[in-house]
């Protein structure tokens, strides 16, 4: 991390483009001439309020550069690695292979286990983007974090909930019209049920429950997150 001077001149200009994001108490912007996004404060902050600079992370969108004021020595903006990808909160893309998105799962457990000591207490949906090209999850918008000592298996617990919210989203809606599944299946029921209204739900084991569902009731193999509803329940 390193503390840069900027004028507000250099602002007025960088707030002259369309933002690539607009948030409570900020915008951010593509910053030119770098793989970097710039994070403009409305109203300048304590260097002390921006939090975790001194973290490095290839897939967590922690501040890099603080940027003061040259006249008033408020801190005013921050850079931030820019992270390709998409927001999953409608669904992962259908051509996705399951395999695929289990590796790109234990990727993400690493790296979360890795900042045990910060609470990702904010962490949602619209702040997960998975990237199809590199097969990565990447988490932006850290502000809300705070230090708390051993919080990895909440932190695992918040992205189990995400992305089980996720898998609802990418088209499990059929499994509300399956007769008799509280029955049949009562861990698959209980994963549906926690999934659709965004409860904890262990992420893999939703999944892995679902697919042995398809497999044996449905004779259907599994690949792509497209197979995960069956063709009879599919939209001609």
């Amino acid at each position: 991390m390193a503390t840069k001077i900027i004028n507000k001149k250099m602002l007025e200009i960088i707030q002259k483009e369309e933002p690539m994001g607009i948030g409570e108490e900020s915008n951010c912007y593509f910053l030119k001439g770098t793989s970097d996004i710039i994070k403009i404060y409305f109203q300048p902050k304590r260097l002390n309020n921006i939090k975790f600079a001194d973290k490095k992370s290839l897939y967590i969108a922690f501040p890099k550069d603080i940027l003061v004021d040259v006249e008033t020595n408020a801190v005013v903006a921050n850079t931030m690695s820019y992270f390709p990808g998409e927001k999953i909160i409608n669904g992962f893309p259908t051509d996705l292979e399951v395999a695929k998105l289990k590796e790109a799962y234990t990727i993400l457990q690493e790296e979360i286990r890795q900042f045990s000591d910060i609470y990702m207490v904010d962490l949602c949906l619209d702040n997960i983007l998975f990237d199809l090209k590199s097969n990565c999850f990447y988490i932006i918008d850290t502000g809300r974090w705070y230090k708390l000592p051993d919080v990895s298996a909440l932190n695992q617990a918040r992205i189990d909930i995400n992305l089980s919210s996720a898998l609802y989203n990418s088209g499990l809606s059929w499994l509300k019209d399956y007769l008799n599944l509280k029955e049949e299946n009562p861990k698959l029921y209980d994963f549906f049920i926690t999934s659709k209204d965004v409860r904890y739900c262990p992420f893999l084991e939703f999944l892995d429950t679902l697919i042995l569902e398809l497999e044996t009731k449905f004779n259907q193999e599994v690949k792509t997150i497209g197979d995960l509803i069956p063709k009879t329940y599919k939209k001609s």
